[in-house]
């Protein structure tokens, strides 16, 4: 998802485990500070379907592989602020190796 130059990556099912299709139009990520940013301008958002997965555990596996790849967290442009709850902007601030490409 993108709008005035930043970008989230999220992931979203389609159907709940017991079937039912889920309201995946009306969401926008969960994010608090992309949620913020934007704020009442949803129909801004451009969005992007990247993988179709066929269980929860590859949808994981590829939403952590995007953050990762693309150094969400270490961006200034990414609205991403963890991957997998685990490694945050604020817990990478003292890592010793950072990409060099940001």
């Amino acid at each position: 998802m993108s709008l005035d130059g930043f970008w989230y990556i999220g992931k979203k099912t389609i159907k709940s485990p017991k079937g039912k299709p889920t309201k995946y139009q009306d969401y926008f990520g969960s994010g608090k500070r992309w949620l913020q940013h934007i704020g009442g301008r949803e129909q801004e958002v451009e969005r992007q379907v990247v993988y179709l997965c066929a269980n929860k555990t590859e949808m994981d596996y590829w939403e952590s592989y995007l953050l990762y790849s693309t150094h969400a967290i270490f961006r200034e442009d990414s609205m991403n602020d963890n991957v997998s709850m685990i490694t945050n902007r604020r817990t990478s601030k003292n890592f010793i190796n950072k990409p060099e490409t940001i």
